[in-house]
């Protein structure tokens, strides 16, 4: 895990209030990293250079002058977990470190933790704090509810994976107050078992949950649903319905 230091040089302001990582950040917006925009003229090698710079400080910010070039030290990692410590990075930014580094995406933290965990982690009243300004044709680049889905999109493995303290990431979702939507389907039919893991789950919304897994994650999450639910598991079994599915899928 990162240990960032408040007295790090990457934090300290200049006369205008102006930190490294926050003119960096300007910098990889203005070059039209990231996205389409309209109005940047900079080429690929101004790009790249933006996206580097951004991407050490990043790391040095995270990790620490003394460990941030160590190979151990993931890029995406750093960039999920920096909100956590009031650092709002360009969400554009961390998709394209994303696409950049993608075999980071599977790599676990010192607690067990893909940043699929870290993410759905997130209060979904802090996600519009996270979004950033643009001027871009894909304005859900810069919005920070899009990371989550792509990190699904590109290791649904991960949730079927509880860290040390016993967290799915689709429960993390779920008690951090995700709607339903595209995601949280995509994370249910991953690994529905998860589910019966969730600690806050009220028993109200089962029977809702059970007919959007029905209706958008198909008959097969459905029925692993039915058939480990405790208390509902011998009806399933039984079920007229149940049996439909497995002669059906």
């Amino acid at each position: 895990a990162g240990s960032m230091d408040r007295s790090s040089p990457v934090l300290v302001h200049n006369s205008s209030g102006q930190t490294p990582i926050s003119i960096a950040m300007e910098e990889f917006r203005s070059s039209g990293c990231g996205c389409h925009s309209r109005s940047s003229h900079a080429s690929v090698s101004q790009r790249s250079r933006s996206f580097q710079i951004l991407a050490i400080l990043v790391k040095v910010l995270f990790y620490g002058t003394e460990n941030y070039y160590k190979e151990s030290c993931s890029l995406v990692h750093a960039c999920v977990s920096l909100h956590r410590r009031n650092i709002r990075l360009d969400p554009a930014f961390i998709r394209q470190v994303i696409h950049t580094y993608p075999g980071e995406v599977k790599l676990m933290d010192v607690q067990g933790s893909y940043p699929l965990h870290i993410e759905a982690s997130i209060p979904v009243e802090k996600m519009a704090l996270l979004d950033s300004p643009h001027s871009c044709v894909d304005p859900s680049a810069h919005e920070r509810s899009s990371i989550l889905r792509l990190l699904l999109e590109m290791y649904p493995e991960a949730t079927s994976t509880r860290n040390e303290f016993g967290e799915f990431p689709l429960g993390l979702m779920i008690q951090n107050g995700r709607v339903w939507g595209h995601t949280m389907a995509l994370a249910l039919r991953s690994f529905p078992e998860a589910l019966h893991w969730c600690q806050r789950l009220d028993d109200n919304l089962l029977p809702n949950i059970l007919e959007k897994a029905g209706r958008e994650c198909g008959s097969n999450t459905l029925f692993v649903l039915l058939c480990n639910w405790p208390g509902i598991a011998p009806f399933a079994r039984e079920s007229p319905t149940t049996a439909a599915m497995t002669t059906t899928t």
